[in-house]
């Protein structure tokens, strides 16, 4: 019986889509020569199941038509009653759209064997060698090649105990498969589709770039008898026999189409994967061993050199800083090193993804911000490094910024001191030079960190720039000014030295006075006042800054006098010194009189309007009779300076001298104003009674208050009683 059979896939498309999941199942049952047989049976049933789901008759032409859902099904013919053919089946056939089957009944007692066979993709398979050999070792029953459209027929005796032998080529891959023990009772249609798995062989170097023309080679490692490889129609196989070759894309891939693999449930099952480089190739031989194909996958290959890469490293200098900046420009080095025995053709490298440049000395790299090197070296046979990449920051220099310098005032003499400071973060080092403003040129200024002190004293007066200027190790400058005020300062001085003896008139009274300055640059004149109407230029000697004062003066008119000094530096500064005080006295008057200058100790509650000031009270006076005269005439000064009391007299009363001591009242002001009474007494330790202690006294009262004290350095004594205060220095002297 010979049994052809046709499938046509009808209504593919997007309409079938909508379609409802019934579809019609049709075709003719027909004899070799072409002509329908009527009558004939045909039963759909589920696949591998006797259970029928349909079952129509042949018409008159031998045209069947039925409807199904989808599924997959055996589809059953049998001859009408009284025929003398054998029956046909099409196994394991997918209803997912309308479909047509035509079947050719034979001769009973004969049977084929036919269809077509697909690869994975659905594309047909010609030349592709099936054979159906006996088991009693007779050879070939039949045998036939696969037509341009995959086609095949093979006719034989119905029998239960063939060898299905297979064996070609598709989608590059070579294959033989076969069964034993195949059972062949009825025409059978089997529609073989090869049970391939499409494995991407992608091949590499070691830096992941793809490799083109590499060789890829693959075959199966074991034969496995029995191997439950199923092709369709309810058919399994085992494959004897599995061998592929390809040649890698330009993208580094090679596509392989290979049959699944037992793993994990028969491990011993498994492909042997080679990758042979082109001659000259500067790559090694790869080969990958157990490969267990499942499914569709991709194997990954990375092909190692011949011989180790090249090394490259980089320097960049100079060395960053603390936070790992690099400054503005940076220069990059490359050092590369070839394998033993080979040595270096170039080195290349990128900046920032540009373009590939040969590196042949250091280069700078400039800007703000990150920067990106990439770099790698070929050796003399053409065995490139990985490449390399290095990262890093540069942070554009900047100059130091330099915190304000304020403005300051001082005086003369004084220290000019100042904490200074910066800031920069783009540096590592620094000096500073400052210069001062008064002509004496640059100095080196020290730093600690980004700190410094200022410190500078000047000589003279006057409005001075100070400019500190900081220098970064990459030669940029700041520079920051301040005004300094230098204040001038008046001299300063000291007591006038002089004697507090009183003197005869027309006698020559001798004084000095020392002085000193903070202004070593300042010159000095000199006024003395002489306190008797008459003022003279003083005589000064001076020495940077410092200095005295000497001169002397005959006065002509008895009396207390105050002695000024007044010295004034360059600038108008004046300072001054007063003494207290000169007693000239009359030494022609026949009649007694007494003289007297110097200082006491003014004892607690001498002051009445505040008893609890003490200290130093100066004295001065002269006091006598001209001739002729019923008043004594002369000068009576006191001073206690603790108080702000300046005591002058204008007019005397009376005086009498008797022995040691001298005793005369009289009028005067204080501080120029006013009518106050005094009394005055004195005790002239040189006279004979004086005990050798010169004492003082004196009273003086508010005669426009009622004659309230004001100062007594003997307060609640009589006015009778004798001086008890002791002079402190100076004397007292009673005239005869």
């Amino acid at each position: 019986m010979f049994i052809i059979a046709t499938i046509v896939f009808i209504g593919v498309g997007l309409a079938s889509q909508t379609k409802a999941a019934t579809y019609q199942l049709s075709g003719k049952v027909g004899d070799s020569s072409g002509n329908g047989i009527v009558g004939a049976t045909i039963e759909v049933a589920y696949a591998g199941t006797s259970t029928v789901v349909a079952s129509v008759t042949s018409d008159g032409l031998g045209n069947y038509i039925t409807f199904i859902d989808g599924g997959t099904y055996d589809v059953h013919v049998t001859q009408p009653a009284g025929g003398n053919y054998g029956s046909a089946v099409a196994l394991n056939q997918t209803i997912s759209s309308d479909k047509i089957i035509n079947f050719i009944l034979v001769v009973a007692d004969s049977a084929t064997l036919s269809d077509h066979i697909y690869d994975p993709l659905g594309n047909p398979l010609s030349n592709v060698h099936l054979y159906l050999i006996g088991n009693n070792g007779s050879g070939a029953v039949s045998q036939v090649y696969t037509d341009l459209s995959g086609g095949y027929s093979l006719a034989v005796s119905a029998a239960t105990d063939y060898r299905f032998l297979v064996y070609g080529s598709g989608l590059g891959t070579s294959f033989t498969f076969a069964t034993n023990d195949f059972s062949l009772t009825q025409s059978t249609v089997l529609d073989i589709t090869l049970p391939l798995k499409r494995v991407v062989i992608h091949v590499q170097d070691t830096a992941g770039n793809p490799l083109s023309g590499m060789v890829v080679e693959t075959k199966i490692t074991s034969r496995v008898i029995n191997r439950a490889l199923y092709i369709g129609g309810g058919v399994s196989v085992y494959l004897s026999d599995v061998w592929t070759q390809q040649t890698t894309n330009s993208a580094g891939d090679a596509n392989l189409w290979l049959f699944p693999t037992d793993y994990p449930d028969n491990p011993s099952y498994s492909y042997i994967m080679g990758v042979t480089p082109p001659g000259g190739s500067i790559y090694a031989p790869f080969t990958l061993s157990p490969v267990y194909v499942t499914g569709d996958e991709t194997e990954i290959i990375s092909l190692q050199f011949i011989h180790n890469q090249p090394v490259t490293v980089i320097n960049l200098s100079p060395a960053p800083d603390s936070n790992g900046n690099y400054s503005d420009p940076t220069t990059v080095s490359l050092f590369a090193t070839a394998a033993s025995g080979f040595t270096i053709a170039n080195t290349y490298y990128t900046l920032d993804g540009g373009s590939q440049q040969t590196y042949t000395a250091p280069f700078e790299v400039s800007g703000d911000g990150d920067h990106a090197v990439t770099y790698w070296s070929i050796d003399n046979v053409g065995v490139p490094e990985v490449p390399n990449s290095t990262t890093f920051t540069i942070l554009a220099n900047l100059p130091p910024v330099i915190t304000p310098i304020s403005d300051t005032t001082i005086n003369e003499g004084d220290s000019y001191i100042a904490n200074g400071s910066f800031s920069d973060s783009t540096s590592t080092n620094w000096t500073a030079i400052v210069d001062y403003g008064e002509g004496d040129g640059l100095e080196t200024l020290n730093l600690s960190a980004t700190s410094f002190i200022l410190s500078h004293t000047y000589k003279d007066n006057g409005a001075y720039i100070v400019s500190v200027e900081i220098t970064d190790n990459q030669g940029l400058v700041s520079t920051e000014t301040a005004t300094i005020t230098i204040n001038n300062v008046n001299p300063s001085v000291g007591a006038i030295v002089a004697s507090l003896d009183p003197i005869p008139l027309n006698t020559s009274f001798s004084a000095s006075v020392s002085f000193t300055d903070p202004g070593v640059l300042d010159t000095y004149t000199a006024t003395w006042n002489w306190g008797d109407g008459n003022t003279t230029a003083g005589t000064v000697t001076e020495v940077t800054g410092s200095g005295s004062v000497s001169d002397s003066h005959i006065y002509t008119i008895p009396g207390v006098y105050e002695v000024l000094v007044t010295v004034t530096d360059k600038d108008s500064g004046v300072g001054q010194s007063l003494f207290q005080y000169v007693v000239v006295y009359d030494n022609t008057a026949t009649s007694g009189f007494v003289t007297g200058a110097g200082t006491i100790n003014s004892p607690a509650g001498a002051y009445v309007a505040n008893p609890s000031l003490t200290g130093i009270a100066r004295f001065g006076f002269v006091s006598k009779y001209q001739n002729g005269a019923t008043v004594p005439d002369g000068n009576t000064q006191f001073r206690f300076q603790a108080a702000g009391l300046v005591f002058q007299s204008t007019v005397y009363d009376w005086l009498v001298v008797a022995g040691a001591q001298a005793k005369y009242k009289g009028t005067g002001t204080i501080g120029g104003v006013g009518n106050y009474g005094f009394q005055l007494s004195g005790t002239d330790g040189a006279v004979s009674g004086g005990v050798g202690i010169d004492k003082f006294r004196i009273k003086i009262w508010d005669k426009d208050n009622n004659d309230t004290v004001v100062y007594d350095n003997q307060l609640g004594a009589p006015d009778t009683a004798d001086p008890t205060t002791a002079i402190n220095g100076g004397n007292i002297v009673i005239h005869h």
